[in-house]
């Protein structure tokens, strides 16, 4: 067996059911002006790379939705929401539009999508996993609404940046008035931890406040966090912080730990949002017992089909960048020629004439 050959097997095996924690930051750039960017890294920031830049206008959040291998992407100033690939960023298609100014975004314990506008009503709208609008849940609308989370009691709370305050509505969406309206000079992200404390990002002062659960500011957290925008919580409770160009990242007591390096050809200008999420990758896409490997290498870059998956009728492969670089056929072929690809690691999708869709990664060394 051939050292292409054995590394290529390798690999493919490896990436069967493994988990893979990332960070995936959205950079509002020039605000509406761009470059609109969703960059993706390791948590230290190592092996970024542009994961989205494809239908972005003034991103906002990003919002994986679970089991379906798809990502959601908010975007300011279309006022539509984006599907891709959660795996390979490529554009699938617009999840939903109509909204005006789409800001943040969040999975309630109903399933539904909670959303937030900047502009219009106001209103916080409700949308089914598939895209589907359902309502606008919230009976009277916030004016630049940016940050919205749950208390335990099932109580809603949304901040409205230039209103200066965090609203609480019941559980059937009525306002049950302003939660904090004093003390804060543009809150962007909430979030309630597990003692049921409410942390607040106030962009324009740099500080992460620490509230009680009635409201009452308990201490700043941490300050000098210039333009905090977009957070995320890693294992062992350590916070990512997006502040303007770079990730800050503060101990579970709210000490400074270090920054976010990335790469000098990573450029980000703006952040909005930061998501730490585990993506596990399985050898298909769809719930597939056999644990096979679609192409099996074949001699130098040509690969044959596996005769279980005889069913396949057409190949698409893209790059690690999310690129389609080659779509083939088959017609009845049994092997493919792959000599052309840059070395590098790639996604295989496979697809039957029943639309079932299989994947796997392959590695091509030259």
């Amino acid at each position: 067996m051939s050292n292409e050959l054995k590394f290529s097997l390798f690999l493919i095996c490896g990436f069967l059911n493994l988990k893979s924690q990332h960070l995936y930051i959205s950079d509002a750039g020039n605000f509406q002006q761009g470059p609109h960017q969703i960059i993706k890294s390791d948590l230290d920031g190592g092996n970024a790379k542009l994961f989205i830049k494809d239908k972005l206008a003034w991103p906002q959040d990003i919002l994986f939705l679970p089991d379906k291998k798809e990502v959601l992407v908010s975007n300011l100033s279309s006022g539509k929401i984006e599907k891709y690939h959660a795996e390979t960023g490529v554009h699938i298609s617009t999840f939903a539009s109509g909204i005006q100014g789409t800001t943040r975004m969040k999975i309630g314990k109903d399933n539904l999508i909670y959303v937030l506008q900047w502009a219009g009503n106001g209103k916080v709208k409700r949308f089914d996993q598939t895209g589907k609008f359902i309502d606008d849940f919230t009976t009277t609308g916030v004016d630049q609404a940016i940050g919205l989370d749950w208390d335990k009691n099932g109580d809603f709370y949304v901040s409205s940046y230039r209103g200066l305050f965090i609203e609480r509505f019941d559980t059937e969406g009525k306002s049950k008035g302003k939660f904090i309206s004093t003390g804060l000079f543009g809150p962007t992200n909430i979030h309630f931890n597990e003692a049921g404390e409410l942390i607040v990002l106030d962009y324009n002062s740099g500080r992460i406040l620490l509230y009680t659960s009635n409201g009452t500011l308990i201490k700043t957290i941490a300050q000098g966090a210039a333009h905090c925008e977009g957070i995320s919580f890693s294992k062992n409770g350590n916070m990512f912080i997006g502040t303007k160009s770079q990730i800050n990242v503060y101990n579970i007591d709210g000490s400074f730990n270090k920054i976010i390096t990335l790469p000098s050809d990573i450029k980000i200008l703006n952040v909005n949002a930061v998501v730490e999420y585990d993506i596990t990758v399985n050898n298909t896409e769809f719930d597939i017992t056999k644990n096979d490997s679609i192409l099996v290498l074949k001699g130098h870059h040509k690969y044959e089909l596996n005769n279980e998956f005889s069913n396949i009728f057409e190949i698409f492969i893209y790059n690690s960048n999310g690129m389609e670089v080659h779509k083939e056929k088959l017609d009845n072929k049994k092997s493919i020629d792959l000599s052309h690809l840059n070395s590098g690691i790639y996604v295989v999708k496979a697809r039957t004439a029943e639309d079932k869709k299989y994947t796997q990664k392959i590695v091509i060394v030259k």
